[in-house]
């Protein structure tokens, strides 16, 4: 029973920790990108919907909004970077897979 619950304890531990270096490698590259500009290379659109989280003995409905996101890339230190950027309906609509795109303040 002890060992039991010993190994619960190690695995949840290794568990945070692999989700804190997750975590820390996305803030990272994020940091890594600086000002948020570049060439779009790929859009994606996520419909509205709504998936079921199981908790206990109970299905909970979970809503999920829709989104737009833009994949940019450019040339930092002479290596390419890319990094997906949420953006609003319209400005999703107004732009293109090859137009320079730069987040306004």
């Amino acid at each position: 029973m002890i060992m039991d619950d010993i190994f619960i304890v190690i695995l949840i531990g290794i568990l945070i920790i692999g989700v804190i270096v997750i975590v820390g490698g996305v803030i990272q590259n994020d940091k890594d990108y600086g000002t948020v500009e570049g060439i779009i290379i790929e859009k994606d659109y996520n419909p509205t919907y709504t998936s079921m989280f199981y908790s206990g003995k109970v299905f909970i409905p979970v809503h999920h909004s829709e989104n737009w996101k833009i994949k940019i890339k450019r040339t930092i230190e002479e290596k390419e970077k890319t990094r997906w950027v949420e953006v609003k309906e319209d400005t999703y609509n107004n732009l293109n897979i090859g137009d320079y795109y730069k987040e306004s303040d």
